[in-house]
């Protein structure tokens, strides 16, 4: 058949689509690629030290490092860029019309506002802050990472992952790779066949977070709650939204159960109870009365059988202040008092993106009778709030003021789903930061590019 009198919705792409088509399926595999680029860091000095003279920038610092995950997404935003340049000339420029059209389409548009004020926080702490010494990242680097990439890859997937089937594949790729780390994680804890120790001394799940430059040093078993705990949520919103409309669930229902006993094994009380309160809140907001007094009941078991089995640990004794040390809740409290002190002497400016740590050090002893031990002293100020404040200045504590109330407010009046995985987000950081790591920063703003995905579809379906 002549080409002329094909139907045109057969016709063949043209190189601009197929180049926008391989560009969402490249972003599709940001997941893959994000734990590759853990994998990379923490295991890089055991495994293949040689493969350092490959990486293509070379570090500022001693722990300033180029991994797998940062050469995919900078790659990747290099494609967009030219594929967005490509479309600009193809259709000659963004017209007016056009333009007014998909900036209504930017929803909810807190959170686009709270991207621009972070990018501006950071730009502003460039020249209102100075570095502390010692230090550990430069500015560059770390800035770039915690902040920069991760709202870049927010802004593309939000111009490119736009219709529903790609939102699911993004969704499938997420809880693919996030549950097949969940399940390698459990693995381990029960066998220790993989490289690398696989529980710290209170005998939490750290794996694969150890230490890549000290031989057999746990990390924060913290750091694993903040990638399972969102992968959690998204997988149970996921299987109820797809038991609604009577599709298969097994794919969510065995990502949920395995993030879920994940994150149990990590023991992080901030993690499992930021995810109890909002699940059982969603779950109460669903069900009717019956299911109501039965969700009620059940909260009451599990948490009479999580304090059981959770008694005799030396964690939770720490807690009950059966150990000589400060427990969480006191060394929080301590922490809380110094970076509230310091931010004190300059809320406009801050303190500095990576300077948290050196300017803790150094003025601890100004705000507390006796000083936190060298080796407790914290990265972070354990507040999601205060560290974008302490990060970025005012402009950081805006951003984070208008995802609290603009975004979060947004998503509840419209009664969205959306609302719980941000919920979450914000519950947990409010004693601690689901932050700061260059994966745990990128999941965050990833988790907010599901939000806002889904939000859309929500919308266009109301419409």
């Amino acid at each position: 058949m002549d080409q002329k009198n094909q139907n045109p919705a057969r016709r063949e792409a043209s190189p601009l689509q197929r180049a926008i088509t391989f560009l969402r399926w490249a972003y599709v595999g940001l997941p893959f690629f994000l734990i590759t680029g853990l994998i990379d860091y923490r295991f890089h000095n055991y495994l293949w030290p040689a493969a350092d003279r490959l990486r293509p920038l070379k570090p500022l610092f001693l722990f300033d490092f180029f991994s797998a995950y940062d050469g995919y997404a900078l790659l990747l935003l290099a494609v967009g860029g030219l594929v967005g340049a490509a479309s600009l000339i193809v259709n000659k420029g963004l017209k007016p019309g056009r333009a007014v059209g998909w900036l209504k389409n930017l929803r909810p548009r807190w959170l686009y506002l709270a991207a621009l004020l972070t990018l501006l926080g950071v730009l502003s702490s460039y020249f209102l802050t100075t570095p502390i010494e010692p230090r550990i990242h430069s500015f560059r680097w770390y800035a770039g990472l915690q902040f920069v990439l991760p709202i870049a890859i927010f802004l593309l997937g939000s111009l490119i992952i736009r219709e529903e089937r790609w939102r699911r594949r993004l969704l499938v790729s997420w809880m693919s790779c996030f549950g097949l780390l969940a399940l390698g994680g459990i693995g381990e804890f029960f066998t220790d066949l993989l490289p690398g120790v696989n529980k710290d001394f209170l005998g939490r799940l750290v794996w694969p977070y150890i230490d890549p430059f000290v031989p057999n040093k746990p990390e924060s078993a913290n750091w694993l709650s903040y990638l399972f705990a969102p992968t959690f949520l998204i997988a149970l919103t996921e299987l109820t939204r797809r038991l609604k409309k009577g599709r298969s669930i097994i794919l969510e229902a065995g990502v949920a159960l395995s993030s879920l006993m994940a994150l149990l094994l990590t023991q992080s009380y901030a993690g499992i109870g930021a995810v109890a309160i909002v699940a059982t809140l969603w779950l109460f907001w669903q069900l009717g009365r019956k299911g109501k007094i039965i969700l009620v009941i059940g909260v009451l078991l599990v948490g009479v059988v999580g304090i059981a089995t959770q008694y005799d640990s030396p964690k939770f004794q720490i807690l009950l202040g059966n150990y000589k040390k400060e427990n969480s809740v006191e060394r929080r409290a301590q922490i809380y008092t110094v970076a509230v002190g310091m931010l004190r002497e300059d809320p406009i400016a801050g303190i500095g993106p990576g300077n948290f740590q050196s300017s803790f050090k150094e003025k601890m002893s100004d705000f507390l009778e006796a000083p936190i031990p060298n080796e407790e002293v914290p990265p972070h100020p354990h507040n999601l709030i205060l560290y974008f404040w302490s990060e970025l200045g005012v402009l950081g504590l805006l951003a984070l003021i208008l995802i609290y109330s603009g975004t979060l407010g947004e998503l509840l009046l419209k009664r969205s789903t959306a609302a719980v995985v941000v919920s979450y987000l914000l519950i947990h950081g409010l004693v601690d930061v689901p932050y700061g790591l260059g994966e745990t920063s990128t999941v965050f703003w990833l988790t907010l590019l599901l939000v806002v995905i889904s939000y859309r579809q929500e919308l266009s379906d109301k419409n």
